[in-house]
């Protein structure tokens, strides 16, 4: 399995009003080499220097009308997938797939660890980058197909409602 990069839907998103984010980040390596790309510009371009390669993705739809935005969850998950297919990777070999799962304590968050962990994930519960929520960082090897990205989703957020916390949402590695 060679990891080329990240591809991932934040379904919180980073921006006030303009719905969820896209993030895309390239690696060399496997090593991290950027510190990630986010969308900016008003046109909703995403461009990015990572490790030598430039990225320039369109995703008008983030800053247009709002009726080109994604109406739903599904309907980024389905976007990711094309863009990582796009970014070269195969969807029909197993990648890694890392979730963000924020909940109100550490021991929540350990709770949910220990559920994910029999569901077959690998997780590291640690302190959230802002704020006072902590982070479960759930990792698994799976095909990224139209049907795992809607069970993992469904999963994960229905563990954010057990548990009172929330659901951030997924990236993929760009395996080829």
């Amino acid at each position: 399995m060679t990891d080329m990069g990240r591809v991932g839907a934040n379904y919180k998103g980073s921006r006030a009003g303009l719905g969820p984010d896209f993030v895309v980040r390239r690696w060399r390596g496997g090593t991290p080499c950027g510190s990630g790309g986010r969308i900016t510009g008003r046109e909703g371009v995403v461009v990015g220097a990572f490790g030598g390669v430039s990225l320039r993705l369109e995703m008008k739809w983030l800053f247009g009308r709002k009726e080109k935005q994604p109406a739903n969850k599904a309907a980024l998950d389905q976007l990711t997938l094309q863009q990582l297919a796009k970014a070269g990777g195969n969807l029909e070999k197993p990648t890694d797939v890392v979730n963000y799962l924020y909940l109100p304590t550490e021991q929540v968050a350990q709770q949910a660890g220990t559920d994910l962990r029999q569901a077959g994930y690998s997780v590291e519960v640690r302190p959230a980058a802002k704020g006072s929520k902590w982070l479960a960082l759930a990792r698994i090897d799976l095909v990224p197909s139209d049907q795992n990205i809607q069970m993992l989703r469904e999963r994960f957020e229905a563990l954010a409602v057990k548990f009172e916390g929330e659901y951030d949402g997924w990236e993929a590695a760009v395996t080829q």
